[in-house]
């Protein structure tokens, strides 16, 4: 709650008023890991994969994880290497609302086809209304946010699909939007004009007190002046801008919500939805459940009405991964091979695994390790004998297990305990039986009740599955594009001893996990936020194809060298 009024006080202080000034801004850097070469490698190793992922460093993942999983990685791709370019909308959708001179739709005969829900396919005119509102700049923007409205000789501004983005986007500027930056000196003798400077209502955000210099002379300097020169006073400096504190120090939800915003105004063009994890993300690798950080993920909504009312959705479609890493290289490394590195790069392809184990899962029901299992069924101990401590004695017999106070003859069942409210039985006995004892229970499942687990939008032939996450840093997105084999995804499901082979021969092989990500796209910047745009826009328009209508050939994305 404190902080939501800290950000509308923030949203509303003039960037044109002096104040103190905010700490000095956090460097725009990223990670730029120099994968090994996986020319000849070999395929993936079970007992190599325990080994390291079984217990990580304290220090962060080396490079031999990224080895370990055959991890290729092409930066700086273009969209129209990671995007179908049928399906890619023209520099042309941005400027105009309808084609000039005939049909000009992404797809051939767009038209008449709907998308894989039933819905029609968005057209130029929906990509082009939605353009516009990230055509504004910053500053028409964030005024019309904050009711600072232009000249009225300009166009009227409206924010409609995208209003939620740019909320958000303000709140980041106020952290990391540098371009309005200007610091005044103010000598200590105008304590006068002092005095009329405004503070910022957030002084206790900056934790950065009026910044002071001393300009009297040093050293050998001093001998050519007036042996008693009468010493300048102290310089203030003062600040006039966006910002009310820096990058490092901004709330991680606010790039958490403008990335959403972001990516959900597309995604219900097609009409689909961002929805947070319910249920903690883990990638599963046989016995072991390694927690991954996820932001969101882009779902389809079902054609039935009755499922979609109850919650409902279908997917995943798109890996949403926002991360607050502002240093990736420590002192004594090498860029593009330092720890930080790798492990950002681990945290974008755990999440990429994720999704493509739950698309996996189609067809298929919930498989738990532990139905049967006496850890999960019978009582505790392995369902020995015997007294637990001097006063408490178990005793099992046809009607279940029961527990026998000693002292006073009492007996009470363990469902009974169980069930019991904790004010209930405060001041009794049982008190002193062990919480966890009597809570025990399963682990957690990793399957969300409310999700129909579908590969949207991979073709009925294609042996490889198209992942696309969404990933950000800074003020910045990247779109990246993993081309998995369901035999990869198999094998770090279950780590066979022994994986099958496979017949394909495409290339790269099932084992080399092919990755494509696309330059960082600055959220602050125009052109950025477009083409941003048009990268979404045309992985949704190609997730969303209908896949059943008839039989495709496995699409190629382009070449992973490029």
């Amino acid at each position: 709650m404190k902080t939501d009024q800290l950000s509308l006080m923030a949203s509303q202080h003039n960037e044109h008023e002096q104040r103190e000034p905010p700490p000095p801004p956090t460097p725009v850097v990223f990670p730029r890991l120099h994968t090994p070469s996986t020319q000849g490698a070999s395929v993936l190793s079970k007992d190599e994969l325990v080994r390291l992922f079984s217990s990580v460093p304290r220090n962060g993942p080396s490079i031999d994880y990224i080895s370990s999983l055959n991890i290729q990685v092409t930066h700086d791709v273009d969209l129209e290497t990671l995007v179908p370019n049928a399906y890619l909308p023209t520099l042309t959708w941005v400027t105009e609302s309808s084609p000039a001179g005939g049909c000009d739709n992404v797809v051939q005969g767009a038209s008449t086809k709907l998308l894989s829900n039933g819905a029609a396919i968005p057209d130029q005119a929906a990509f082009y209304i939605r353009a516009k509102e990230l055509l504004l700049s910053n500053d028409a923007a964030f005024g019309f946010l904050q009711r600072r409205l232009p000249p009225s000789s300009g166009p009227p501004i409206r924010i409609a699909h995208f209003r939620k983005f740019w909320d958000n986007l303000l709140y980041m500027a106020e952290y990391w939007d540098t371009s309005l930056d200007k610091y005044t000196t103010v000598r200590e003798s105008h304590r006068a004009s002092l005095r009329s400077i405004s503070r910022s209502p957030l002084r206790s955000l900056s934790k950065s007190p009026f910044r002071k210099r001393s300009r009297s002379p040093r050293g050998k300097h001093r001998a050519v002046l007036n042996s008693s020169p009468e010493p300048e006073l102290p310089v203030q400096e003062t600040y006039t801008g966006r910002r009310i504190g820096c990058g490092l120090n901004m709330p991680i939800r606010f790039r958490e919500d403008a990335v959403c915003a972001f990516v959900e105004t597309v995604a219900w063009a097609f009409r689909c939805r961002v929805e947070r994890p319910k249920i903690e993300p883990k990638l599963q690798m046989n016995g072991m459940m390694l927690p991954i950080m996820q932001t969101a993920s882009v779902y389809r909504t079902p054609q039935d009405t009755q499922k979609a009312r109850k919650g409902t959705v279908e997917g995943p479609l798109i890996g949403i991964q926002c991360r607050n890493m502002h240093s990736f290289i420590k002192e004594g490394e090498t860029e593009g091979e330092a720890r930080g590195e790798v492990l950002d790069t681990m945290k974008e392809t755990g999440l990429a695994l994720i999704v493509a184990q739950k698309r996996m899962r189609e067809g298929t029901t919930e498989q738990t390790t532990w139905n049967g299992k006496w850890w999960a069924e019978q009582r505790r101990w392995g369902g020995g004998t015997g007294e637990y401590s001097e006063s408490i004695a178990f005793y099992t017999t046809s009607k279940g297990t029961f527990l026998r106070f000693i002292s006073s003859g009492k007996q009470i069942s363990l469902v009974e305990a169980a069930s019991q409210p904790k004010s209930a039985r405060a001041n009794d006995e049982i008190t002193r039986v062990p919480e966890k004892y009597i809570k025990l229970s399963p682990p957690s499942s990793t399957w969300d009740k409310n999700v129909d687990y579908m590969q949207v939008g991979k073709g009925q032939s294609q042996e490889y599955d198209d992942i696309y996450l969404v990933s950000s840093l800074n003020h910045h997105v990247s779109i990246l594009h993993f081309r998995v084999a369901q035999q990869y995804t198999d094998f770090i499901t279950n780590l066979p001893t022994s994986p099958h082979s496979s017949s394909d021969s495409s290339s790269p092989p099932w084992y080399i996990l092919s990755v494509q990500r696309s330059r960082w796209y600055d959220l602050l910047n125009v052109e950025d936020r477009i083409e941003a745009m048009r990268g979404l826009w045309g992985i949704m328009g190609w997730l969303m194809r209908d896949t059943t209508s008839q039989p495709e050939e496995d699409v190629q994305m382009g070449d992973s060298d490029a």
